[in-house]
């Protein structure tokens, strides 16, 4: 389904191939914009609850040779940055001890924007979808967990 879903997306995109008069066009990529914007990705993403109480949708985590890594679907929009970092700390906070538990010497937070949207770099309009910042922190010997970058 999730193919599906992509696919129609893609398709119904292509606006070069739309032959109509200038305001029907107006009208045409305003319905389209609804629509990709209506286009979710990661639905299969499952829903976690952090202890602040709020919920995330948690697409991967695992653990690559001595690295944790943790991509989410991010609650801000990454054009809102102070929001993203504080978000990420917060989901940081509750991943701390997995990712102690793991063995691993370094911890990445993918945040995902995990939706489609459609940016008008100039007047024909391009689908933007799956934009990520990674977050990193990284264990010194002292056991200590510090940031080590991101935007």
């Amino acid at each position: 389904m999730r193919k599906r879903v992509i696919a129609i997306c893609f398709r119904v995109i292509c606006v070069d191939k739309i032959r109509v008069a200038g305001g029907t066009r107006l009208l045409v990529l305003a319905a389209l914009a609804a629509f990709v914007a209506g286009c979710s990705t990661h639905r299969d993403a499952e829903t976690s609850r952090l202890s602040s109480g709020r919920t995330i949708r948690v697409v991967d985590r695992r653990m690559i040779r001595d690295s944790f890594t943790f991509h989410y679907c991010a609650g801000y929009d990454f054009d809102h940055l102070d929001g993203l970092r504080a978000e990420v700390k917060e989901v940081w906070r509750d991943l701390q001890l997995q990712a102690e538990q793991s063995g691993a010497t370094d911890a990445t937070i993918w945040a995902n924007n995990c939706r489609w949207r459609l940016v008008w770099p100039s007047w024909r309009p391009v689908v933007v979808s799956d934009e990520e910042a990674s977050f990193s922190y990284r264990r010194r010997d002292t056991g200590e967990w510090v940031f080590d970058g991101g935007p």
